[in-house]
């Protein structure tokens, strides 16, 4: 029996700066906010969703 089951979504079809799953996808880097650096999923302004980490606060 086989079975197609997607199991990994590509970075190739994301666009950094785009709005993801409520928030924006700046890739796998850290950010910089209010004079202090995030680093990648570190920190309340990131939501873990199934394209990865996605930026929320504004």
């Amino acid at each position: 029996m086989r079975v197609n089951k997607n199991v990994h979504v590509g970075t190739n079809s994301l666009v950094v700066g785009h709005r993801y799953h409520g928030g924006v996808w700046y890739g796998t880097g850290r950010r910089y906010w209010h004079g202090r650096w995030y680093d990648y999923g570190v920190g309340a302004c990131w939501l873990l969703t199934p394209i990865g980490y996605v930026w929320t606060c504004s």
